[in-house]
């Protein structure tokens, strides 16, 4: 019998092989529900970094003492993709996150409101 392919389940399939090759993380289950329930609970261990788009979103997460950077697609519920490490940048200043992406045009660096885990963009 043939699996059945929709949207949710390639990006699945995507997120784990791009989470296997970026980090050298082999996804559990236990590991997938863990990483959304910390996104959509807004617990601590997950820092919304930026909208990219109505649907998807950038999330620092911490899982098992490794931070990875996912993109969450909320309509579908699931994790669309894991970002390389060093395609985003952050640092502490004055007791205050920020976090840098480079993007063609420049770079654009966001302060992060760790109590409401939202950004503001700063230059």
């Amino acid at each position: 019998m043939k699996k059945t392919r929709n949207k949710a389940n390639a990006q699945k399939s995507h997120f784990s092989r791009r989470l296997k090759e970026r980090y050298g993380i082999d996804l559990t289950q236990n590991m997938w529900e863990s990483i959304i329930s910390a996104i959509r609970k807004d617990k601590e261990n997950a820092v919304h970094l930026e909208m990219r788009s109505n649907t998807r979103s950038v999330w620092s997460v911490v899982f098992q003492d490794e931070e990875l950077f996912v993109v969450y697609d909320k309509s579908r519920n699931t994790l669309a993709t894991a970002l390389p490490k060093d395609s985003i940048n952050i640092y502490e200043e004055h007791g205050s996150f920020w976090y840098e992406i480079d993007m063609e045009n420049g770079s654009f660096w966001y302060e992060i409101d760790m109590e409401k885990g939202k950004e503001e963009e700063a230059y």
